[in-house]
């Protein structure tokens, strides 16, 4: 019995040391933070199997350029 009182004793200290670990990072500062610059996702892909994804030489149907060529890029 006086070991069970030893760990339920030590298992809620854990758990007051984990919940003050947890709400000491919920504070926040009032100040606005500036807004980060808006980012670029470049995505690699092979454009010559259809029927999945094909290049075009025109814009039609929401194709994207492929950058460094005179086509587009199609993806059905």
């Amino acid at each position: 019995m006086c070991n069970m009182k030893k760990y339920l004793k030590l298992a809620l200290c854990c758990m007051m040391v984990a919940a003050m670990a947890i709400m000491a990072g919920c504070g926040g500062s009032s100040e606005k933070k500036a807004e980060a610059p808006k980012k670029v996702l470049k995505v690699g892909m092979e454009c010559a199997y259809a029927p999945y994804n094909w290049s075009q030489t025109s814009a039609e149907g929401g194709a994207v350029k492929i950058a460094g060529s005179n086509e587009y890029a199609y993806d059905c």
